[in-house]
């Protein structure tokens, strides 16, 4: 009457061994789902550095529309600023389709936040955040 029967140590260990593989499998998927967050989260962060170290001061935004518009090239155009607390309005008015394009194309280039942009046959209007 004090002998344990093998086939009960059997079942115990068979018990035993498919409760470790079922908490096993839970922290896998517990792991996991913390690793896609992780990787979320590092993405967000390189995503947020890459925009902070392109992000640009007012200083600098003056800057480079002051060379755009003082440019040689655009000496033929008609260009006029308008500076306010959150952006400056550009308008450049000419005939030459060639000027207008190396304008936008200039502009576009630029690290600058564009609010609005209208492109017409004879003029650009574009307003730059600041």
């Amino acid at each position: 009457m004090n002998r344990i029967n093998p086939l009960y140590l059997l079942a115990l260990f068979c018990m035993l061994t498919a409760y470790s593989f079922s908490l096993l499998q839970e922290k896998k998927q517990d792991f996991l789902s913390h690793n896609e967050a992780f990787n979320q989260l590092s993405h967000k962060a390189k995503e947020y550095k890459s925009l902070k170290k392109n992000n640009i001061n007012k200083n600098t935004v003056i800057k480079t529309i002051n060379q755009i518009t003082t440019d040689s090239r655009f000496k033929k155009a008609k260009i006029n600023t308008k500076k306010s607390t959150k952006s400056i309005s550009l308008k450049i008015q000419t005939q030459d389709f060639k000027l207008l394009n190396r304008f936008v194309n200039r502009v576009l280039n630029e690290k600058l936040t564009i609010l609005k942009l209208e492109i017409k046959t004879n003029k650009i209007n574009m307003e730059v955040g600041l």
